[in-house]
C-alpha cells in the first residue's frame, strides 16, 4: 500500500469497497500529476442497462410475433402424416 512508487509504478489504483481508504470509493494515485493530460470527457448519455433491456424486449417481441406462424407450422407437421396417409389410402382404393 505504501511502497508502490519505490517499486517503479507510476499509478496506484484502489478498488471500491476494499477498506483501504476511508471513503470506501475507487481511488487512483499518480506520482506526477503534471504529466496527466485531459484529452476528453466521458458523458454518460444512457443508463448502462438500457441496451440490455432493449435487447430483451426485442427478443420478447420476436417470440410473440413468431409464435403464430410457429404454431401453424407445428400443427401442419403434426397433422401431415394423417393427411398423407388419407391421400394415399384414397388413391389405392380408387
Amino acid at each position: 500500500q505504501q511502497n508502490w512508487k519505490d517499486k517503479g509504478f507510476d499509478v496506484a489504483w484502489v478498488p471500491a469497497g476494499c477498506g483501504m481508504v476511508p471513503s470506501n470509493r475507487e481511488e487512483g494515485c499518480i506520482i506526477d500529476p503534471t504529466k496527466v493530460t485531459v484529452r476528453g470527457r466521458y458523458v454518460k448519455t444512457h443508463h448502462p442497462h438500457t441496451f440490455c433491456m432493449a435487447e430483451a424486449l426485442e427478443g420478447l417481441l420476436d417470440f410473440v410475433v413468431c409464435l403464430g406462424p410457429m404454431m401453424v407450422v407445428c400443427a401442419t407437421l403434426y397433422r401431415l402424416p394423417i393427411v398423407y396417409t388419407k391421400l394415399f389410402r384414397e388413391e389405392r382404393v380408387t
